[in-house]
């Protein structure tokens, strides 16, 4: 019998057993093709998914990055968030300026006073520390000199610092015994201005 692969085989069949050699040929070709096709299947699901899950990163990206445009329109400016900063600061420094005891203000104060030198005014300026401004009037400059070397000299007090000072004449009147009016005299006078920082006590003094 002449094979249909033009091959001669080795067995020779007889005639009655022809559909068994057919039917494995045709198991030879099935085969083959069979699993052909089941690559090629697998080939298109991994094709396929492949293409999902391009998509998929695609779509994941757009979201991230929605996410992050919308985080940045959340965040608030540098330059407001500095500006928030420093009014913080600000506030804070205020704070502190007014939480130190006057009481023990007026003593240190007290303390440095020359007994010529009169405060008339005492104004706290909110900084890094406890700033003071000072206004007041003595008889002489020396007086005055003076009191900024106690201030110098005193561990509650730094940085003392001479902003003003005017010489300034006074009317004042005192008895005669000579006419039923007094007699006006008049006295030379000085005004000053100054500032510097106080150390509240608890806070450490200056060395």
């Amino acid at each position: 019998m002449k094979h249909l692969l033009n091959i001669v085989p080795t067995i020779k069949y007889r005639g009655e057993s022809s559909f068994m050699f057919k039917t494995v040929l045709a198991l030879l070709y099935a085969i083959p093709t069979l699993l052909a096709i089941y690559m090629g299947m697998q080939y298109l699901d991994a094709m396929s998914l492949n293409e999902e899950s391009i998509a998929a990163s695609d779509r994941l990206e757009k979201k991230q990055a929605e996410i992050s445009k919308n985080l940045n329109e959340m965040r608030p400016d540098k330059a407001e968030y500095q500006s928030d900063w420093d009014r913080t600061i600000a506030y804070y420094h205020s704070l502190r300026s007014t939480t130190f005891s006057w009481t023990a203000l007026f003593s240190d104060l007290e303390k440095v006073l020359p007994t010529s030198v009169r405060i008339t005014r005492i104004r706290v300026r909110p900084d890094a520390s406890v700033r003071l401004n000072l206004q007041g009037e003595a008889t002489r400059l020396e007086e005055v000199t003076g009191f900024l070397r106690r201030l110098f000299e005193n561990k509650r007090f730094d940085r003392p610092r001479l902003t003003q000072h005017v010489r300034v004449d006074r009317d004042s009147h005192v008895a005669t015994t000579t006419a039923s009016e007094p007699a006006a005299v008049v006295t030379e006078a000085v005004t000053f201005a100054l500032d510097v920082d106080y150390i509240p006590t608890g806070e450490g003094a200056r060395p």
